[in-house]
């Protein structure tokens, strides 16, 4: 079964290392505040789904990264 995401890659091509770190700390951030919190049902969706988006951002980063050592771009 392929994984699904909530964004399609197309959306993540246009991202750049900043937005990126940035959504990056948006989210651990996030997870920070609510983790300790999980009560409800909806608070545990709530945070597997950060968790999600957490690993796809931190896995775009290093995608990113690799490409420009391969480019020869400083990182």
């Amino acid at each position: 079964m392929e994984h699904q995401t909530l964004f399609s890659d197309s959306h993540h091509a246009h991202l750049n290392e900043q937005e990126i770190r940035e959504q990056i700390s948006f989210y651990e951030q996030r997870l920070l505040q609510i983790d300790d919190l999980t009560d409800s049902a909806c608070e545990k969706l709530l945070v597997r789904a950060y968790r999600e988006l957490l690993q796809q951002r931190q896995e775009l980063l290093d995608e990113l990264l690799v490409r420009r050592r391969c480019a020869g771009l400083p990182s």
